[in-house]
């Protein structure tokens, strides 16, 4: 079974939890939530919770703090964040996770950096932005916790502190105080995909800056104000691209997805009915899908991330080319694969909303069918209803922002 790219997990696996997992699978709690775990669904995932938080009391009864114990924090906070969606009891676990981490004086730096950066990971998914601004640019200035010198022996974690309270930074502040936090950004002797990681976050930046500073009088216009942002995409692309075979995982193709995905977006702005305009967006678009078609999770549990956002790109583009049918029956598809709200997260809900803005826009150039256009409007306004905190905010392109962890390029 193929198993989806998720964005949303902490990065806490490799250093917490797979080192332990002979010992902690002793427990029969633990044996049976890590066999529900590949299918396991936000409902039913209320039982695997209990079942780890009685482990935990197990382990910190012998020895709290201890690896088997913080191992069962770890993966709680795992289940609680990414299956659960349980945003508030995530935050508590990996606070006393961190709390566990910080008192212990044999605890490595880059440990320490990768509790901080998954309290910091809950905050933005919570839309909690202030919080995690404070979180971040506490972390960035802290002599304690970057005390071994991340940038000379740490490069992943300093850059993965660097582009956390970048993310933050935009959410809480605005693009233009993001692009200035930006230039402290180091890609150098970073693996290709942390590379494009950071080119893709970077350029969203640069395209919400350039729609905050530019008066869009028409298509002309607005196409100026994509353009650090398509260049900064296509060296995200070209560094994939370029990248030998074996950086072709499932992390590479979510990667490229949400970059080709990017590229397509942004031609559309501009492109109007113009045949070749549409054509390269319609090329980025596909491209997307292909890419995303090599992740696709056969768990109908949780949603697959970019799948919705990038049908729907292809669908505009056969609006545009004047294919109302073809790009009707995209839409059904891509809001089909929509799960239930209280399922997804906030930018699945962005990608959904957007695909309910197309199709009243396509309704709306249709005959007859303005009755559906307000119908989908109107889902598109519930959709905005369902986001929580500062995600109200946010739009379309938000939802390709990638809060990585050092782990998620190191294992």
């Amino acid at each position: 079974m193929t198993t989806t790219v998720r964005s949303t997990t902490l990065g806490l696996e490799a250093s917490l939890i797979r080192p332990h997992l002979t010992s902690i699978s002793q427990l029969p709690e633990v044996a049976a939530a890590l066999e529900d775990l590949p299918t396991l669904s936000r409902k039913a995932s209320t039982g695997v919770v209990d079942s780890l938080r009685r482990a935990g009391d197990i382990f910190a009864s012998f020895s709290k703090g201890g690896p088997e114990h913080l191992a069962i924090l770890a993966l709680l906070a795992e289940v609680q964040q990414t299956i659960s969606l349980d945003y508030n009891g995530a935050r508590q676990t990996v606070e006393h996770l961190r709390q566990c981490i910080f008192d212990a004086t044999t605890s490595s730096s880059a440990v320490r950096i990768e509790v901080s950066l998954a309290l910091a990971k809950i905050l933005w998914m919570q839309g909690d932005f202030a919080s995690c601004f404070q979180h971040t640019q506490a972390l960035k200035d802290d002599d304690n916790t970057t005390s071994d010198s991340p940038e000379e022996d740490l490069p992943m974690h300093a850059a993965a502190i660097e582009n956390a309270h970048v993310l933050s930074t935009l959410m809480h502040e605005g693009p233009t105080a993001a692009r200035t936090a930006a230039l402290s950004l180091d890609m150098v002797g970073l693996p290709a995909p942390a590379q494009a990681a950071q080119c893709l976050n970077l350029g969203v930046v640069e395209a919400l800056w350039g729609l905050s500073n530019t008066n869009c009088e028409g298509d002309v216009t607005c196409s100026t104000q994509f353009d650090t942002a398509k260049q900064t995409w296509k060296q995200g692309l070209d560094l994939l691209l370029s990248a030998d075979e074996s950086v072709n995982t499932p992390l590479r193709y979510a990667l490229e997805g949400r970059l080709q995905s990017n590229l397509a977006y942004s031609v559309l702005q501009y492109a109007g009915r113009n045949e070749t305009q549409i054509s390269t967006a319609s090329q980025h678009a596909r491209d997307a899908l292909k890419a995303l078609e090599h992740i696709r999770s056969d768990d109908v549990t949780l949603p697959d991330e970019g799948w919705i956002r990038a049908l729907t790109l292809v669908a505009q583009c056969y609006h545009r080319a004047g294919h109302a049918v073809i790009a009707e029956g995209l839409l059904q598809s891509a809001l089909d694969e929509a799960h239930p709200v209280t399922e997804t997260t906030a930018p699945l809900i962005l990608e959904r909303r957007a695909a309910y803005q197309a199709y009243a826009a396509l309704c709306k150039d249709w005959e007859k069918r303005q009755g559906d256009a307000d119908r989908f409007l109107a889902q598109n306004q519930k959709m905005t209803s369902e986001l929580k905190g500062g995600w109200k905010d946010a739009t379309e392109v938000h939802s390709s922002l990638w809060f990585w962890t050092p782990t998620k390029f190191l294992s």
